[in-house]
């Protein structure tokens, strides 16, 4: 579906989806980003996000797939016709988001709990066979689209490092933090190929 937005010639600006003054914006999350030396790792950000991205007719309260699908229309398995990796979403129960997905608890564990995607590896992954908390869920969006990282394998997440801002250190991981406005993958996965699919689904 075709769709205009607000910047010069129908293309998409920066205000579709960020409010400068801070209105009516989604809830604070946890995310990855460190922008100076010393950043906390408990920062929590709405990034100005806006509840109603330009093309959306329903305000979305929190940053997860259905905030995506404001412009990604007919994405989401409970109300689009396209054939896609489904996703969780309002139309799951008690569905997750960025701030509330099901995370294994270590590097070296498959036990899972509810826990925020950003500032770890953990969340990228799923143990086979599913947890109890992993039951009748699907992947949110930014499971498999945010900054290219190395993220592991079913119930196997690898370190998430992040020791400076901007990609200073080569050994970070993830080493740039930009997501989605420079990020290098195609398609802004975390991970291409097979790789992306075994985070998930057993090699």
């Amino acid at each position: 579906m075709a769709t205009t937005f607000s910047g010069e010639g129908g293309r998409l600006s920066c205000d579709d989806c960020h409010d400068p003054h801070d209105k009516q914006t989604v809830e604070p999350f946890l995310g990855d980003r460190m922008r100076v030396s010393g950043d906390t790792t408990s920062f929590m950000s709405n990034r100005l996000l806006k509840q109603q991205p330009t093309p959306d007719a329903t305000p979305v309260g929190t940053y997860g797939s259905d905030w995506c699908a404001a412009c990604h229309r007919g994405r989401l398995p409970h109300i689009g016709t396209l054939n896609n990796h489904p996703v969780d979403a309002t139309g799951t129960t008690d569905f997750f988001y960025y701030d509330r997905v099901a995370s294994v608890t270590s590097t070296s564990s498959i036990a899972t709990t509810l826990s925020p995607l950003g500032r770890s590896n953990l969340g990228y992954v799923m143990p086979y066979p599913r947890t109890s908390e992993q039951s009748g869920h699907a992947p949110i969006c930014q499971q498999c689209h945010e900054d290219q990282r190395s993220v592991g394998t079913s119930g196997a997440a690898t370190e998430f490092t992040v020791t400076s801002p901007d990609g200073a250190a080569a050994g970070d991981n993830p080493r740039f933090l930009d997501f989605p406005h420079e990020s290098p993958a195609p398609s802004l996965n975390v991970e291409t190929g097979d790789d992306l699919c075994t985070n998930c689904h057993p090699s």
